[in-house]
């Protein structure tokens, strides 16, 4: 995919989840973190490759690179969420597991 397009989704996906907090904050709901991932199909292997690269959270982004990335990601896959109260606060809670 052209990286102009990558970016796009990327750009699309950002602006949805800051829509998302500001709707969250103002009714009783749970909001995930949104995990994009990128698929390869190397010369060499007939499988494909996931591998996530960029977690969107309410507060911003964090690429594969960052340090705390991959704790982000255990906690995305072990179900944790940012629940709202519906009167602008809000916690984290393991939702699914």
């Amino acid at each position: 995919m052209k990286s102009e397009f990558k970016e796009r989704i990327f750009e699309i996906a950002r602006d949805k989840m800051n829509r998302l907090d500001i709707i969250a904050s103002k009714t009783k709901t749970e909001i995930f973190d949104f995990v994009i991932f990128e698929a390869k199909l190397p010369d060499n292997l007939r499988d494909i490759i996931v591998e996530p690269v960029q977690i969107l959270t309410p507060i911003g982004a964090k690429n594969k690179e960052d340090k705390d990335f991959a704790k982000m990601f255990t906690a995305w896959k072990d179900g944790w969420a940012i629940v709202f109260d519906g009167e602008g606060g809000g916690s984290k809670k393991q939702i699914c597991n």
